[in-house]
């Protein structure tokens, strides 16, 4: 049997469904129009090398809080909630083997200069 026999799971919804139901806010996979003040957007970046028997898949979990030049501290006090609830996230076989942030950056939107911090995760998936 190969890796294209078997069913992968989606690294970017095991995420996101963990959050939504771990907290309140809204979680999406674009920034939203109307743009709430508040909100989460979970976005796969990339993987690593390919496995047969695994995938490495690299994740933006951003996290929007404020208007446009606003403070800053909203922000982070998000990303550190999303830190620990990702930190909870169940581990096993399958799907979802191994989780890791690996980075936080303060990044406001460029576009419109509404605060936001990414945090950077890696997340092992597994096929079921």
């Amino acid at each position: 049997m190969s890796a294209l026999d078997v069913d992968w799971p989606d690294a970017t919804v095991e995420v996101a469904r963990w959050l939504t139901a771990g907290q309140p806010l809204p979680v999406h996979w674009t920034v939203p129009n109307p743009r709430p003040n508040v909100f989460l957007l979970v976005r796969r970046a990339g993987s690593g090398p390919p496995l047969s028997w695994a995938d490495w898949a690299s994740m933006d979990i951003e996290c929007w809080s404020g208007e446009p030049h606003s403070n800053p501290k909203p922000a982070h006090v998000l990303a550190a909630g999303v830190k620990r609830l990702l930190r909870r996230m169940p581990l096993g076989p399958n799907p979802v083997a191994d989780l890791r942030i690996d980075r936080q950056v303060f990044f406001p939107d460029p576009t419109t200069s509404v605060p936001r911090v990414v945090l950077g995760a890696g997340v092992l998936v597994r096929p079921v």
